[in-house]
């Protein structure tokens, strides 16, 4: 399991130049997003993230050090969450396992720890529970046709449909991608521009160890002033500013949760 840790940025006019030449540019992608959740967004207010990316799922959480995502203090003894830029980043665990995935949600939708099986099973037991179920809808999507021509086996939507989730936002992306060495290790830079008319840039590490997420916001920190970046008020990601445009009532509920 992964943790990201990125930092959101407005863009200025001159950002990919000093991109370009601070970093390597690893190229551009278009691709579509689809989130899904409950009727009365119990995932989203719960602070999971459930995506539909390339035909691969995704669950974001947030880090067990955060609020809303956002990181409140420093961990891992590098005192970095008292650092101003700090307060501009985010923390997620990021689950990419369909299994794992599918475990994570049945929990959050069933309203409590470990629910969703039997008394007493393991987390071991429900991944397990999760990779059975995984190949039982792929194989119902095969034989229905619902999967799309290419699709990896579980890419379709028949399992989040029998847990009564749906898409609540969907958009496309164009993205043009960079690499950047910092103090701690490389970074990706990613210049975003959704079809619904919002740009937006993120500075990206992952890192699969919790304690070295002080090292990480310490990349993303450095990478920041050099590319002049202000560490003035939070700016907002593609989903927020989605959320406030198209679904204003589910946004209020979760800036009332702190989630946004």
């Amino acid at each position: 399991m992964n943790v990201e840790v990125e930092r959101k940025f407005l863009c200025s006019p001159d950002i990919q130049t000093k991109l370009s030449d601070l970093g390597v540019s690893v190229g551009e992608m278009l691709f579509s997003d689809q989130y899904f959740d409950s009727p009365d967004w119990r995932l989203t207010l719960g602070n999971m993230w459930l995506r539909r990316r390339r035909d691969c799922w995704e669950l974001k959480c947030s880090d067990a050090g955060s609020e809303g995502g956002e990181r409140k203090g420093g961990g891992g003894g590098g005192g970095g969450g008292d650092r101003e830029g700090d307060r501009q980043c985010t923390c997620y665990r990021e689950i990419t396992e369909l299994p794992e995935i599918m475990a994570r949600v049945r929990e959050q939708l069933s309203g409590r720890e470990g629910a969703g099986g039997k008394a007493g099973e393991t987390q071991e037991a429900r991944v397990a529970k999760g990779i059975k179920e995984s190949k039982v809808y792929g194989e119902m999507e095969g034989e229905t046709g619902a999967e799309e021509e290419g699709e990896n086996e579980g890419s379709g939507v028949a399992w989040v449909r029998a847990l009564g989730l749906q898409p609540f936002a969907e958009f496309i992306t164009q993205r043009h991608s960079y690499r950047l060495e910092g103090p701690g290790g490389v970074a990706r830079v990613d210049l975003d521009s959704a079809d619904f008319g919002y740009c937006v840039g993120e500075i990206e590490v992952m890192t699969s160890n919790p304690g070295n997420i002080d090292v990480a916001l310490n990349t993303i920190n450095t990478i920041a002033l050099l590319l002049g970046l202000s560490t003035g008020k939070k700016v907002p990601g593609k989903m927020e500013v989605y959320l406030q445009r198209f679904h204003p009532e589910h946004y209020q509920r979760l800036l009332a949760k702190h989630i946004l």
